[in-house]
C-alpha cells in the first residue's frame, strides 16, 4: 500500500511541537533512535492493516488502529480507526485470528501487569500476522523495577521462546532491542 503515511523525523518533531506533551518534549529524540527502525521494517511488510498498543497519543503510520487503557492516548490523527480502550492484558482480544497484518508494541511490555506478557504474546500471534516489539535492554535502573535489566532471557519468557525472524539492537546510553516476529 503506497499511500500509507509512516512516521519520519520531521514528522515526529511536527507532532511533539503541537502536542507540547512532556513525555514527547524530553524523549522524542531517543525513541526517535528506535522508532526510525521500526518503520523501516513497516515499511518492508508493506501492510494494509496495523494495529499499535501503546502507542501515546503519536502513530507509526496513518493506518494504525490503537488499543490503550484509555481514549486520550489515542493519535488524534487516527481516531477514525479502530479503536480499542482496554487493558491488553484482558484476554481474549475482540479481535478476529490474523485480522491484522501487523501488530506493533514499542517499551510497553515491561509495563503489562501480573506477568501477563507470555499471554498477550500469545494473543498477538493469534490475532496478526506479523510482530514488532521493542523492549528497554539491559538497563541498570533498580530503582525503576519496571525497566530495570530485562535482559534475553526475560524476553525469550515473554515471548514464549519463539524465534524472531530479526533482532535489531541501538547503541546508545539506554538501548533498546527490537523484534521482529512473522508467523
Amino acid at each position: 500500500m503506497s499511500d500509507v503515511k509512516y512516521l519520519c523525523k520531521s514528522r515526529l518533531i511536527e507532532r511533539v511541537e503541537k502536542l507540547n506533551d512532556i513525555y514527547w518534549n524530553k524523549s522524542w529524540l531517543g525513541r526517535w533512535k528506535y522508532m526510525y527502525f521500526v518503520v523501516n521494517e513497516l515499511k518492508r511488510f508493506n501492510p494494509q492493516t496495523i494495529l499499535e498498543l501503546g502507542a501515546y497519543q503519536i502513530n507509526l503510520t496513518d493506518i494504525s488502529d490503537n488499543m490503550d487503557l484509555k481514549l486520550d492516548r489515542i493519535d488524534v490523527n487516527n481516531l477514525k480507526n479502530k479503536t480499542y480502550v482496554q487493558d491488553a492484558i484482558d484476554l481474549p482480544w475482540n479481535i478476529l485470528d490474523k485480522h491484522y497484518d501487523v501488530f506493533v508494541a514499542l517499551q510497553v511490555f515491561e509495563h503489562l501487569k501480573n506477568e501477563k506478557q507470555s499471554e498477550v504474546f500469545s494473543e498477538i500471534s493469534r490475532i496478526s500476522k506479523n510482530a514488532i516489539l521493542s523492549f528497554p535492554y539491559k538497563w541498570n535502573c533498580p530503582s525503576n523495577i519496571t525497566h530495570h535489566n530485562i535482559t534475553d532471557e526475560t524476553i525469550r519468557k515473554w515471548t514464549n521462546n519463539q524465534i524472531p525472524e530479526k533482532i535489531i539492537c541501538t547503541t546508545g546510553e539506554k538501548k533498546r532491542i527490537i523484534y521482529i516476529f512473522k508467523y
